[in-house]
């Protein structure tokens, strides 16, 4: 019976967790970006080169610190502000990547 109480409450703060994670994510919008001359080809490449790197650099950057013996509550705490800081550091080196390349971000059209 306690088990059962432990696993739903833990169960509503990551169901809680994941929305804040979304909600935070769809703040971000999309990054955009061009090339004067660039080709879609070029394009595909250079992003997915950048976002390797970019990949690489943010794990390098925000290792896991949790350990096994810390308390779920902490490991929880600890993997949500490894994974907002990850996406941030990602979304930033991904950035300039692509702007080293030649690229430049574009705002999206309004709505």
């Amino acid at each position: 019976m306690i088990t059962k109480e432990i696993s739903a409450a833990f169960g509503r703060e990551r169901l809680a967790v994941c929305g804040l994670v979304f909600a935070l994510g769809a703040c971000a919008g999309p990054m955009i970006f061009e090339k004067p001359g660039g080709t879609q080809e070029q394009f595909r490449a250079d992003s997915y080169n950048c976002e390797q790197n970019a990949e690489m650099l943010a794990r390098l950057r925000n290792p896991d610190r949790s350990g096994p013996n810390d308390k779920p509550g902490a490991q929880l705490g600890a993997a949500i502000g490894r994974g907002l800081a990850m996406g941030m550091e990602k979304r930033s080196e991904y950035k300039k990547c692509m702007e080293s390349r030649g690229y430049a971000e574009v705002k999206p059209p309004k709505s």
